[in-house]
Protein backbone atom coordinates (compact mmCIF):
# COMPACT_ATOMS: atom_id res chain seq x y z
CA UNK A 1 0.00 0.00 0.00
CA UNK A 2 2.82 2.49 0.56
CA UNK A 3 4.70 1.79 -2.92
CA UNK A 4 0.62 2.64 -4.56
CA UNK A 5 0.43 5.87 -2.38
CA UNK A 6 4.37 7.09 -3.24
CA UNK A 7 4.13 5.93 -6.60
CA UNK A 8 0.82 8.48 -6.78
CA UNK A 9 2.59 11.24 -5.08
CA UNK A 10 4.96 11.04 -7.70
CA UNK A 11 2.93 11.13 -10.95
CA UNK A 12 1.02 13.98 -9.17
CA UNK A 13 3.88 15.64 -8.70
CA UNK A 14 5.12 15.27 -11.96
CA UNK A 15 1.77 16.42 -13.51
CA UNK A 16 0.67 20.00 -11.45
CA UNK A 17 -0.80 21.25 -14.02
CA UNK A 18 -2.70 18.64 -14.95
CA UNK A 19 -3.89 17.24 -11.71
CA UNK A 20 -4.86 20.88 -10.66
CA UNK A 21 -6.56 21.53 -14.19
CA UNK A 22 -8.75 18.44 -12.54
CA UNK A 23 -9.96 19.50 -9.14
CA UNK A 24 -11.01 22.61 -10.78
CA UNK A 25 -13.13 21.02 -12.99
CA UNK A 26 -14.80 18.84 -10.57
CA UNK A 27 -15.20 21.62 -8.25
CA UNK A 28 -16.84 23.64 -11.11
CA UNK A 29 -19.03 21.03 -12.19
CA UNK A 30 -20.23 20.53 -8.71
CA UNK A 31 -20.95 24.21 -7.89
CA UNK A 32 -22.69 24.30 -11.21
CA UNK A 33 -25.24 21.21 -9.85
CA UNK A 34 -25.56 22.73 -6.67
CA UNK A 35 -26.25 26.52 -8.23
CA UNK A 36 -28.79 24.61 -11.32
CA UNK A 37 -30.60 22.70 -8.15
CA UNK A 38 -31.30 25.45 -5.94
CA UNK A 39 -31.89 27.73 -8.65
CA UNK A 40 -34.87 25.42 -9.92
CA UNK A 41 -36.26 25.05 -6.28
CA UNK A 42 -36.05 28.92 -5.96
CA UNK A 43 -38.06 29.40 -8.81
CA UNK A 44 -40.75 26.82 -8.24
CA UNK A 45 -41.06 28.28 -5.04
CA UNK A 46 -41.61 31.51 -6.01
CA UNK A 47 -44.10 30.31 -8.46
CA UNK A 48 -46.01 29.05 -5.87
CA UNK A 49 -46.01 31.26 -4.15
CA UNK A 50 -47.04 34.06 -6.85
CA UNK A 51 -49.97 31.57 -7.60
CA UNK A 52 -51.29 31.11 -4.51
CA UNK A 53 -51.17 35.07 -3.59
CA UNK A 54 -52.21 36.26 -6.95
CA UNK A 55 -54.82 33.43 -6.96
CA UNK A 56 -54.58 33.64 -10.58
CA UNK A 57 -57.14 31.17 -12.86
CA UNK A 58 -56.45 29.37 -16.02
CA UNK A 59 -60.15 30.06 -17.09
CA UNK A 60 -63.45 30.74 -15.64
CA UNK A 61 -66.71 29.06 -16.45
CA UNK A 62 -70.26 29.12 -14.69
CA UNK A 63 -72.50 26.22 -14.77
CA UNK A 64 -76.31 27.15 -15.15
CA UNK A 65 -77.89 23.78 -13.93
CA UNK A 66 -77.13 20.77 -13.03
CA UNK A 67 -78.47 17.57 -11.66
CA UNK A 68 -78.63 17.35 -7.59
CA UNK A 69 -76.53 14.01 -8.13
CA UNK A 70 -73.82 16.03 -9.32
CA UNK A 71 -73.85 18.46 -7.10
CA UNK A 72 -73.41 15.92 -4.35
CA UNK A 73 -71.17 13.81 -5.95
CA UNK A 74 -68.90 17.07 -6.57
CA UNK A 75 -69.15 17.64 -2.70
CA UNK A 76 -68.22 14.27 -2.08
CA UNK A 77 -65.02 14.77 -3.94
CA UNK A 78 -64.14 17.52 -2.07
CA UNK A 79 -64.58 15.99 1.13
CA UNK A 80 -62.29 13.33 0.54
CA UNK A 81 -59.67 15.51 -0.22
CA UNK A 82 -60.02 17.38 2.66
CA UNK A 83 -59.83 14.52 5.03
CA UNK A 84 -57.05 13.75 3.22
CA UNK A 85 -55.33 17.31 3.88
CA UNK A 86 -54.41 18.28 0.50
CA UNK A 87 -57.12 19.91 -1.47
CA UNK A 88 -55.93 20.26 -4.96
CA UNK A 89 -55.61 23.69 -6.30
CA UNK A 90 -59.01 23.37 -8.90
CA UNK A 91 -60.74 22.29 -6.43
CA UNK A 92 -60.47 25.14 -3.74
CA UNK A 93 -60.75 27.31 -6.45
CA UNK A 94 -64.35 26.17 -7.17
CA UNK A 95 -67.02 27.95 -5.62
CA UNK A 96 -70.30 26.49 -5.47
CA UNK A 97 -73.74 28.53 -4.89
CA UNK A 98 -76.97 26.58 -4.43
CA UNK A 99 -79.64 28.00 -6.81
CA UNK A 100 -83.16 27.49 -7.55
Amino acid sequence: MRLLFLKTWRDIKVRKGQFIALIVLVALGITSYVSFVSGYEDIHTSAEESYRELKSEDFTTKVLGAPRVSWRRFADCRAWWRRRGNLPWILRSISVRAGR
